[in-house]
């Protein structure tokens, strides 16, 4: 992975996630209303297929402008031959694996 220059720290839901992809379970679908650039690229990363993942999230101007979310996520994706799709109402985060079973942390 490349070196960014910084630490990003998993939280222990990403473990559980990282865990999945390391046996094979890849993410195929994530749906989360922020996305950081460096998060991304680090579960990414993680994956041992090529797989091109899909990504819904909230991305408004606000969210950018912010920092909640980043605008270097749109180029990553578009380089990893990634989808990026932008829902507005997002509030939860789940995460679908190749195995058809999802993985859902939030949904206020």
């Amino acid at each position: 992975m490349p070196d960014s220059g910084a630490q990003l720290v998993w939280s222990p839901v990403h473990r559980v996630l990282e865990q999945q992809i390391k046996i094979g379970n890849e993410i195929i679908f994530l749906v989360i209303p922020f996305i950081k650039v460096d998060a991304l690229r680090q579960l990414h990363w993680v994956q041992t297929k090529n797989i091109r993942f899909k990504v819904i999230c909230r991305w408004r101007p606000d969210d950018l402008l912010s920092g909640a979310s980043d605008i270097e996520v749109f180029t990553y994706l578009k380089t990893a031959g990634c989808q990026l799709h932008v829902n507005n109402d997002i509030h939860m985060k789940l995460y679908v694996f190749e195995s058809n079973t999802a993985f859902k942390t939030s949904a206020n």
